[in-house]
């Protein structure tokens, strides 16, 4: 019976075969089940601290409730579970392939997603707070007001990716590259976008004060009312962005370019703008540069 079982250890390291299997309430604390085909295996309200995942085949399987702490699940396979207020710290996702996935209100907190490759998940409501994804891919993913404070996701390839209502203060994008990105009303009080590549993207009403976007490119973004006080934007490319609104006092543009962009409105007091490219830049008078 492997309901309720207790203490299995590395009992199925060699039962590979385990699928649809059954393992609600069991207690697989420490278990080794490496590459295990656990597809439609429901492990609701299981126990798996420390658990051995790794190269399993967890299409289908059932989370909820499911008590995870540092269980590895390095390069495994994940295809449409729906994770529910399960605890996944410091959990380890390195290298999986995770695909309409939905993880609402699951504590994912220092969770180490580096290298895995997300397609069209959605995280609601799910701590994320010091997670890592460094070098992961997003593709059509969502973080709903997510905790994502130092959350690291250097060189990330982003793609369609949407995080809305997030608090992210301290997070890093450094070197990250996207599309489409959406960064709508997020707090990113000093994040680190130096040398990111977000061309296109929306980060309207978001908190970036003391920011670093060195040498970010930020072509055609769409930026309005954002708060970018004391942020460093020296180098960054800004051709022909939305910054309508936004507040920049005291900001480092220096060699920023501006070409075309859109500045109606901002707030510039104390902003250096030395070796700045203003050509073509809409501006709604003189006397907003200070």
């Amino acid at each position: 019976d492997l309901v309720r079982s207790r203490g299995l250890g590395d009992v199925y390291k060699r039962q590979a075969m385990l699928h649809q299997a059954v393992f609600t309430t069991a207690d697989l604390s420490g278990a080794r089940l490496t590459g295990a085909d656990l597809r439609a295996a429901n492990l609701s309200r299981a126990k798996l601290h420390g658990a051995d995942l790794s190269g399993c085949d967890l299409d289908g399987a059932n989370w909820f409730e499911t008590d995870a702490p540092e269980v590895d699940l390095s390069r495994a396979k994940l295809i449409s579970p729906m994770a529910l207020k399960c605890r996944f710290t410091r959990a380890r996702f390195r290298g999986a392939e995770i695909t309409d996935a939905m993880f609402i209100e699951t504590d994912l907190a220092e969770a180490d997603f580096d290298g895995a490759r997300l397609t069209r998940c959605i995280f609601m409501r799910s701590a994320m707070t010091g997670a890592r994804l460094r070098g992961a891919v997003l593709d059509t993913c969502a973080f709903v007001e997510c905790p994502m404070e130092a959350a690291d996701l250097t060189e990330a390839s982003l793609t369609n990716a949407a995080f809305l209502l997030g608090h992210m203060p301290g997070a890093r994008f450094r070197r990250a590259t996207g599309s489409n990105v959406t960064l709508v009303n997020a707090d990113l009080t000093g994040a680190d976008f130096s040398g990111a590549r977000l061309a296109g993207s929306t980060l309207m009403g978001a908190k970036l004060s003391g920011a670093s976007l060195m040498r970010a490119v930020l072509r055609r973004c769409a930026m309005s009312k954002t708060l970018l006080e004391d942020a460093d934007l020296s180098g960054a490319d800004l051709f022909e962005a939305q910054l309508r609104g936004v507040r920049l006092g005291g900001a480092n543009l220096f060699g920023a370019n501006l070409y075309s962009a859109d500045l109606e409105g901002a707030d510039l007091a104390l902003a250096d703008l030395t070796g700045a490219n203003l050509r073509n830049t809409v501006m709604e008078r003189e006397s907003d540069v200070a």
